[in-house]
């Protein structure tokens, strides 16, 4: 009998029913957690909304293991609660036996529906999805007050006193209580009856992102930017070499050395290396007055020296200068040897200071809202860029970087809740963020790897930090994996040794799973922690993919396997929604082509662009098809990202498909063209023609 529970379908005649004549049921659900996949229902409440009536459903439900301790913390609900609760099924059939054919409504719903669902499915019950009207959509088209669209700030800018948050009775009870002052507001706003209430829902952006950070981003509102910034890096504005002094040299032949250099500093040798500028002169002649200039630089140098890689964005520099109210930079490489330096100047080339500033707030966020709010930015940056004629992989390069700073904050975050790592260790962003082509559409794709030392008690810790940095980028608009890929998964969270070992054999039994692991895994960039172990693994697992030819075979041979999108006669072979996947049709054979190819030939580059570039230099005999498929990468690139801006603007969920029937006749020949240079991937890696 519990494999037939579901919800019933509600009375059809509700199209022209008056909002405030509505019979409908609220609900809210707690839970064990935050992943949608994994999260077990913990408690189960509704409250029937009629003219007459107000009726009221409460169970706690046993999640059949154990509630985590920072859950408990939100909700108050504990393992010794639910002891004597009923299963899932039993409180599902209990639930819907008393809501009966109605409608449902939510207050961003979309996390109660999916998790649901998961508990249906994990137990073979029979799953229809009940008809709800999700008032968090209605919300922002109306004139409230304050900036946030989370359900307890909206109601109390309706002065609706907030009681027992994050119970499920509670918050049921809330958003009851908040349709019921919304009806007014809705009919002044040209809603008077269900069918235009639910249609305008359904047309409404998605704000679940925002309700799971409770924090409305501050949009950039940007018509224009200045992607200078954005489109260079430190290397290509720097001045160099680097200029240096004595730190026993006197002040006054410092100034004469900057006159004849013509720099605005110098660097000074001594033991820890610093820094002379103009206005640390300036303040030294107005502290102590001509006596000054007889006397050793190294008493008004700067110390430490501020530095920035010089393969880092113009824009991140720019901001780290800001934040930390400099004008000078040192400029370091690979190694961490001075290479440069960088001034105000060089920073803006000769423009105003009113460059966007994506990721200036993330190394100062103190918590997953604040980060949210940061990262809610990048989609209104990504679309200024594009107007401006961006490359979208030069923007797609920004997004990673913000993905990888991200994430390197969440696991500062971490840090402070656990305390001090066990063992040294390297947190690894891979996929798409590790090449740094990431899209706006994007999950968690990252790895734990940590010393050979290491205990099964350490083990634990790592786990315990990857399940956090995992559920802090999830509350921060990185969603969770759906196949799993994250630290806290053990498979993906190994010993230095462990993972040597787990590589050769990944190129030893090359089966399918194998084959994917080794696609995610050989983009990884590390984002914080022990750099130099996850060197030495990439070191390792580079070297022994050269030597693993059987290995190599296979990758490429997956590689050149691919759909094409259109049939003979050039029509789109279109989805059930009217796409077509422009990642596995042309993106995915590209990338990994370039991939397969840099590890025949011991390229160390992570982006397609640069592997194919560098094998263009490398093999002369595959320049035309490195060509090609780089601008077909760009143009894919850019009709992906077009098309997620537009599903933004539309709520919709994002994805790498695009809308042929949206495309203007350049775009659909570009498009076409970039198709039909796809299957050269073939020649670019020595496989027979397709």
């Amino acid at each position: 009998m519990c494999a037939e529970v579901s919800f019933a379908p509600p009375p059809e005649d509700l199209a022209r029913l008056p909002l405030a004549s509505l019979q409908a049921v609220t609900f809210d659900v707690e839970t064990t957690g935050l992943n949608t996949a994994q999260a077990r229902v913990v408690e189960i409440a509704g409250m029937r909304i009629h003219p007459s009536i107000r009726d009221r459903f409460e169970t706690l439900v046993d999640p059949e293991l154990p509630i985590p301790a920072r859950a408990t913390e939100i909700h108050g609900i504990s393992d010794r609660d639910v002891h004597s609760a009923p299963g899932f099924a039993t409180a599902m059939g209990r639930f819907v036996k008393w809501a009966g054919p109605a409608l449902f409504l939510g207050y961003g719903s979309d996390f109660d529906l999916a998790v649901l669902r998961s508990e249906h499915q994990r137990r073979d019950m029979l799953w229809t999805p009940p008809r709800v009207l999700d008032l968090s959509r209605l919300v922002p088209l109306l004139p409230l007050s304050g900036g946030s669209v989370s359900l307890e700030a909206v109601a109390e800018s309706l002065g609706i006193r907030v009681e027992g948050r994050h119970r499920a009775l509670a918050d049921a009870k809330l958003t009851t209580e908040l349709f019921l002052k919304l009806v007014p507001l809705l009919r002044d706003a040209g809603l008077f009856t269900f069918a235009q209430a639910e249609r305008a829902a359904r047309n409404a952006p998605d704000v679940t992102p925002l309700l799971r950070t409770e924090q409305v981003p501050k949009s950039v509102g940007l018509t224009r930017i200045d992607s200078f910034p954005y489109r260079n890096r430190v290397q290509d504005v720097m001045s160099a070499p680097p200029v240096f002094a004595d730190a026993g040299d006197s002040l006054s032949a410092c100034i004469s050395k900057m006159a004849t250099e013509g720099v605005t500093s110098l660097f000074i040798r001594t033991d820890d290396p610093g820094i002379i500028t103009e206005s640390d002169i300036l303040r030294a002649i107005d502290s102590v007055g001509a006596d000054a200039l007889r006397r050793p630089v190294g008493n008004y140098c700067s110390q430490p020296l501020i530095s920035v890689s010089h393969r880092e964005f113009l824009y991140r520099a720019i901001a780290e200068a800001a934040s930390r109210q400099i004008r000078h930079l040192a400029v370091t490489d690979e190694t961490g040897n001075l290479v440069g330096a960088l001034t105000a100047r060089d920073m803006l080339g000769g423009r105003g200071s009113g460059a966007v500033l994506a990721g200036q707030g993330i190394a100062t966020a103190g918590s997953p809202q604040e980060l949210g709010r940061v990262w809610s930015e990048l989609p209104d940056i990504a679309r200024a860029l594009l107007r401006e004629g961006s490359d979208a992989r030069a923007i797609s390069a920004v997004i990673s970087r913000e993905l990888r700073a991200l994430t390197r904050r969440a696991c500062e975050l971490a840090e402070a809740e656990l305390g001090t790592p066990p063992v040294p260790y390297a947190f690894l962003v891979l996929g798409s963020g590790g090449r740094g082509e990431s899209l706006l559409a994007m999950d968690q794709d990252n790895a734990v790897l940590y010393a050979d030392d290491a205990t099964g008690e350490d083990d634990r810790w790592f786990a315990d930090l990857g399940l956090l940095v995992s559920e802090i980028l999830d509350l921060s608009g990185v969603r969770f994996c759906d196949g799993g890929v994250m630290g806290s998964n053990a498979e993906w969270r190994r010993s230095a040794g462990e993972w040597r070992h787990e590589i050769e054999l990944w190129m030893r039994r090359t089966n399918p799973g194998d084959i994917l692991h080794a696609d995610i895994f050989f983009d990884a960039f590390c984002v914080h922690g022990d750099a130099s172990l996850a060197a030495s693994l990439q070191s390792h697992a580079r070297e022994t993919a050269a030597e693993a030819k059987p290995f190599l075979r296979l990758l490429a041979r997956r590689a050149c396997e691919f759909d094409k999108p259109h049939g003979l006669f050039g029509r789109w072979r279109l989805d059930d929604s009217g796409r077509i996947d422009l990642k596995k049709s042309g993106i995915m054979p590209i990338f990994s082509a370039a991939r397969t190819a840099a590890l025949e030939t011991g390229i160390s580059h992570r982006s397609t662009l640069r592997r194919l570039r560098a094998l263009k230099r490398i093999q002369p005999d595959r320049a035309a098809a490195c060509d090609d498929l780089e601008a077909a990468h760009g143009i894919l690139m850019s009709a992906i990202l077009t098309q997620q801006l537009r599903d933004l603007d539309a709520g919709i969920k994002l994805s790498s498909r695009i809308v042929p029937a949206d495309l203007d006749r350049l775009e659909t020949e570009q498009i076409k063209w970039a198709l039909a240079r796809v299957p050269q991937v073939a020649t670019l890696l020595g496989v027979p023609s397709l």
